[in-house]
Formats: C-alpha cells, sequence, structure tokens
C-alpha cells in the first residue's frame, strides 16, 4: 500500500530503515542518507535526490524514471530490475553497482565513476556515459543502441553480446576490453584505443576480442588494432583509412567495399577473408606474398579524385 508523503525529506536520514513499497515521488530528497536501506519497489519517480546517499541500498524493482540523482553516491547499491528512464545521474559515484536488467533508456551518466559496475542484460538505448570512469564495467548482453560512451574509458570492460547499434564509441579508451559477438553496426569508433603498449612479458598485444562483431559502416580511420583478433567480423563498407591492423586475425573476415587506403595489413591474418570491392591505395601495405589480382580489389590513387 503507498505510504503518505514525507514532509521535509531534504537531508533526513534514512540509514538501514525499510522503506520498502513506499512512495516518494516529487519529493525533494536532496542530501538525504539511504544508507543500507530497504528501498525494494519504491517510488522515487521525478524525486530530486541529488547528492543523495545510496550506499549499499536495495532498491530492487524501484522506480526512478526522471528522478535527478545527480552527484549522488550510489556505492554497491542494488538496482536490479529497476526502471530509471530518463533518470540524471552525473557526475555520481557508483562504483560496483548492481543494474542487471534494470530500464535505463536516455539515462544521463555523464561524468560519473562507475568502476566495476554491473549493467548485464539492462535496456540503455540512448543512454549518455560521456567522459565515464567504466573500468571493469559488464555491458554483457545489454542494448547500448544510439548509445553516447564519447571519451568513456572501458578498459577491461565486459562488452560480450551487447548490442551497440549506431552507438558512439569515439575517443574512447577499450584496453583489454572483451567484444566478442558484439554489435557494434554503424558504430563511431574513430581514434578509439584498444590495444595495451608493448611490455616485454606482453609481446603479441592481444588484448581486446573482436571475433564475429558486426562493424558494418562502422568509423574505424586512424585506429590502433595491432593485433587485434577480427576473426570472423563484418566490416563491410567500414571506413579503415589509415588504420593500424599489423598481425591482426582478419581471417574469415567480411570486408567487403571496406575503405583501406593507407591501411597497414603488415603481417596480418587474411585467410578466407572477403575483401570484394575493397578500395586500397598505394599507401596500403598488405601482407607478404598477398595475391591483389585474385581478391578483386580496387585501387584508389590522388588522380583518380
Amino acid at each position: 500500500m503507498e505510504k503518505p508523503p514525507h514532509q521535509g525529506a531534504q537531508g533526513q536520514d534514512f540509514t538501514e530503515q525499510d522503506l520498502t513499497g513506499q512512495s516518494f515521488r516529487g519529493e525533494d530528497l536532496s542530501a538525504a542518507c539511504f544508507y543500507k536501506a530497504s528501498l525494494r519497489r519504491t517510488d522515487f519517480r521525478g524525486a530530486d535526490l541529488q547528492e543523495a546517499d545510496l550506499t549499499y541500498a536495495d532498491a530492487f524493482r524501484s522506480d526512478f524514471r526522471h528522478a535527478n540523482l545527480d552527484r549522488a553516491t550510489l556505492r554497491e547499491a542494488n538496482f536490479s530490475r529497476s526502471n530509471l528512464e530518463g533518470a540524471r545521474l552525473t557526475r555520481a559515484r557508483i562504483p560496483a553497482a548492481n543494474f542487471q536488467e534494470a530500464r535505463l533508456a536516455f539515462a544521463d551518466f555523464s561524468g560519473s565513476q562507475l568502476a566495476g559496475s554491473y549493467f548485464g542484460g539492462a535496456d540503455l538505448t540512448g543512454a549518455h556515459f560521456q567522459e565515464c570512469v567504466l573500468s571493469g564495467v559488464s555491458f554483457a548482453g545489454a542494448n547500448l543502441g544510439s548509445a553516447n560512451l564519447y571519451g568513456a574509458t572501458l578498459f577491461e570492460a565486459d562488452l560480450s553480446r551487447m548490442d551497440c547499434f549506431g552507438c558512439d564509441l569515439s575517443a574512447t579508451d577499450l584496453e583489454g576490453a572483451n567484444l566478442e559477438g558484439a554489435n557494434l553496426e554503424e558504430a563511431r569508433m574513430q581514434k578509439t584505443f584498444f590495444t595495451s603498449l608493448v611490455k616485454e612479458d606482453n609481446p603479441n598485444l592481444f588484448q581486446a576480442d573482436l571475433s564475429g562483431s558486426d562493424l558494418q559502416q562502422a568509423e574505424l580511420s586512424s585506429m590502433n588494432l595491432r593485433g587485434n583478433d577480427l576473426s570472423g567480423a563484418n566490416l563491410e563498407r567500414a571506413n579503415l583509412q589509415g588504420a593500424n591492423l599489423s598481425m591482426a586475425n582478419l581471417s574469415h573476415a567480411n570486408l567487403q567495399y571496406a575503405n583501406l587506403e593507407g591501411t597497414i595489413l603488415q603481417g596480418a591474418q587474411l585467410e578466407g577473408a572477403d575483401l570484394t570491392g575493397a578500395v586500397y591505395s598505394p599507401a596500403t601495405i598488405f601482407p607478404q606474398g598477398f595475391d591483389l589480382l585474385a581478391q578483386g580489389l580496387s585501387c584508389y590513387s590522388q588522380e583518380d579524385a
């Protein structure tokens, strides 16, 4: 049963209280403390929770639609299966929080610290993660269609099987990330960094797994993809102009009509790859012994411009 409004809740201390099923809809809860509180199935729609403390709070199946959680602290809070559509969580501290199967379409996390948080199976359509720290975060199986992750740090993040159709991953740090089976069709990935620096104990640089990923029409120009696993990936019509794919595994990849002008493919594995209609330039570096005539490529030069 819905409880009556809480008057004067701004800055109030709800530490370890059981607030299951209560309604705080539209209330001013700024700077309130919900440390270890039970917030299961609680209604926070449109509430002002700026700078609130929800550390270790259990908000399972709660409703935070269009709530304002700017600069809030949500350390290890549980938001699994909750609804946070359109919520604001900018510049918030959200380490190791659980958003499993949560509804987060168009939520704004810009500038927040989310290291170690879990978003498995969550709906993040159109969500904003610009300049966020997402190291070690799991987006496994999540929907990030049209999401904006510009400039985010995704070091060792689990992005396997995520749907990132049309998302913006430009200038992101994906060092050590797992993108196996991810859908990156029409993704923007200009100047995205995938691999680590050369180390004596890590000479092969196989840090990011892009095997089987869908990168149709992706913007990959000038990217450093040295040594990455792109086996079986779909790179049809992708822009790889000036990209470094030396020592990369492109076996059985689809590179039809891809732009390979100035691309470095030295030492790359291209067994079974389909390069029909791909365009290269005199500056393109192919693996030693690669048969251009047998692959159906087209050469572009300045004279063709």
